[in-house]
């Protein structure tokens, strides 16, 4: 398992932003295009919840996969290399995400399978029993129901895709006394 001073030196490497949850890198391609995403755990969230933090990333696309309504409209990007003390996704370049529909001047207007994506979730959450879908609609509908910089509508496939579903120090606490 490789640690953050050893990605860093990867070529192409360069600091992004500073996040509360981390500080953000990414890592150039040979044309100088944005290829991947390093959230470095120095933040609130500490390295012993790398583990719980992608476990909950996972299990938010296996339920979204669950749901053929949502399954449709959403698309939760994935982890693709877990470090001693950091992650890796795809880097993703938009310009609008839900957050511009409402957070702008003069905002864009939404597509319409917004309303038709918030309708979906909001008819399928709320009554479940087992405490951890409960956590995944919660952090899910940080994603889905409220505006998001990480939540954008990919005009190519039609789907919204969540790049980095908002996951509170507190989720991952909650995740991890569940009983498996």
């Amino acid at each position: 398992m490789r640690e953050f001073s050893e990605i860093s030196k990867e070529p192409g490497f360069k600091k992004f932003l500073y996040t509360p949850s981390g500080t953000l890198y990414m890592i150039m391609d040979g044309s100088g295009y944005p290829e991947l995403m390093i959230r470095h755990f120095d933040g609130d969230i500490p390295i012993e919840y790398i583990g719980p933090y992608c476990e909950i990333i996972q299990a938010t696309r296996k339920w979204i996969e669950k749901y053929p309504q949502l399954d449709e409209l959403i698309r939760v990007e994935l982890i693709t290399e877990i470090g001693r003390d950091f992650i890796v996704r795809p880097f993703h370049v938009y310009q609008v995400s839900t957050d511009s529909y409402v957070n702008w001047d003069n905002p864009p207007d939404p597509p319409q399978e917004l309303q038709k994506m918030r309708s979906a979730f909001e008819a399928i959450t709320g009554t479940s029993q087992n405490k951890r879908d409960q956590i995944l609609e919660a952090v899910l509908a940080r994603n889905i129901l409220e505006p998001s910089y990480k939540t954008y509508f990919d005009e190519a496939s039609r789907i919204f895709i969540i790049i980095e579903p908002r996951i509170s120090h507190s989720d991952i606490e909650n995740w991890l006394s569940m009983p498996r």
